[in-house]
């Protein structure tokens, strides 16, 4: 019999710390690949989920029971869950790095692939890891998500050979701001690197706000105590945009809370973590919540102070200093993650897009739910074609 190449663990097994140490040297691909990213899930998610941690070989010569403790290995969280849709379809589906559980998974995972392994790794680990599905027959769909363009090409075509088809739950742009480019081609000056309209709108902005509230000042908490105090600030205003009827903010959940106070007490003392507050003159009116890895800046969250701030883009000037301090800082990239709200696409200056892919077996449930679904699509799109005929928007017909 060969040896195991993947092996699937419990998340309380004694193994894991010694598994953790065997994760190929050098930086995360992204945080969210990073061992503090995967030991706050680890400590966080309830055994009542029924996630494991999959374990895959990357040295054909290193099965993974053998002694050879300091060959590299790839891991993931596989989260497994059956989900029922539509009410009358059951799958049994599985997540990579997802407990597909809408609580768990609100600290929202993205640039996805594997742990400990990079580039060329990824590809040969992700190919083991669906060898390894092959044989098992407990599974319908599994879940990819957050995956950027190339990675998720990559992983069409290896689900392909596999009999696998594959469908697109979302794909969502992602931002963010080249810090080298922008000392190498503005001279660090961030603003120049911007249209000139978004150029016009910051400096108006921070002239009127400066003028009403006194001058705008950006701190940095030192400490992890002052990083969770400022958590805690962030949250009041986070949940005054947010916890509204039919919308909810993370901070309403207590696993939330747990996850990223866990995740800065174990990231903080490296100095992954960057706690800006933003004030002019004694008026605090933002809080923003990035993680730093390898000089690459992660925006995960903010605090802002909307209402009668609004007409002063608080948001905006809040990014704009912290870029300005990260350019300070020698840092290599400042990235806002996915969404194309105005403010990513005005203050970004390179983008892609990230995929939510599902991966299913040829299950005869899920063909016709795909073909339902891509007959509902079509009705939309027809009815939405009729209506702009009706209001005079359609191509005028051939006589």
């Amino acid at each position: 019999m060969p040896p195991p190449r993947v092996e699937l663990i419990a998340p309380d097994d004694a193994r894991i710390a010694a598994l953790l140490d065997r994760l190929a040297p050098g930086a995360a691909e992204s945080v969210f690949l990073s061992r503090p990213w995967l030991e706050a899930c680890l400590a966080t998610w309830p055994g009542s989920a029924g996630h494991h941690l999959a374990v895959v070989a990357l040295d054909d010569t290193d099965p993974i029971g053998s002694r050879a403790h300091d060959a590299p290995v790839a891991l993931t969280l596989l989260g497994a869950r059956t989900l029922r849709r539509h009410r009358w379809l059951t799958v049994r589906a599985l997540g990579l790095n997802e407990a597909l559980d809408d609580d768990l998974d609100e600290p929202t995972l993205e640039l996805n692939g594997l742990y400990g392994a990079s580039g060329p790794a990824f590809d040969a680990g992700f190919e083991r890891l669906l060898d390894w599905l092959d044989t098992r027959p407990d599974w319908d769909e599994l879940h990819v998500s957050g995956v950027l363009s190339a990675r998720a090409r990559h992983i069409e075509t290896r689900a392909a050979a596999h009999g696998l088809w594959v469908r697109s739950g979302k794909d969502v742009q992602t931002w963010w701001t080249d810090l080298d480019r922008i000392r190498t081609d503005h001279a660090g000056d961030y603003l120049a690197a911007l249209s000139s309209n978004t150029r016009q709108q910051i400096r108006r902005a921070h002239r009127a706000l400066e003028k009403e509230s006194g001058t705008l000042v950006l701190e940095q908490a030192d400490t992890p105590l002052q990083m969770l105090a400022w958590l805690e600030s962030l949250a009041v205003l986070h949940r005054a945009r947010w916890s509204t009827p039919g919308r909810r903010s993370g901070f309403d959940l207590p696993s939330f809370r747990a996850f990223h106070r866990t995740l800065i007490e174990r990231m903080a003392p490296s100095g992954g973590v960057q706690m800006l507050r933003v004030r002019a003159g004694t008026r605090v009116f933002a809080y923003l919540y990035n993680l730093v890895l390898d000089g690459h800046v992660y925006f995960l969250m903010s605090g802002i102070e909307y209402g009668a701030l609004d007409r002063h883009k608080p948001g905006m000037l809040a990014h704009r200093l912290a870029i300005e301090h990260n350019l300070g800082l020698g840092m290599r990239v400042y990235d806002f993650l996915g969404g194309s709200q105005r403010y990513k696409t005005s203050l970004g200056t390179d983008h892609d897009t990230q995929h939510w892919l599902v991966l299913s077996r040829p299950r005869l449930t899920l063909r016709l739910e795909h073909a339902l679904r891509m007959l509902r699509r079509r009705m939309r799109a027809l009815g939405a074609r009729d209506a702009r005929a009706a209001n005079g928007q359609g191509r005028p017909i051939e006589p």
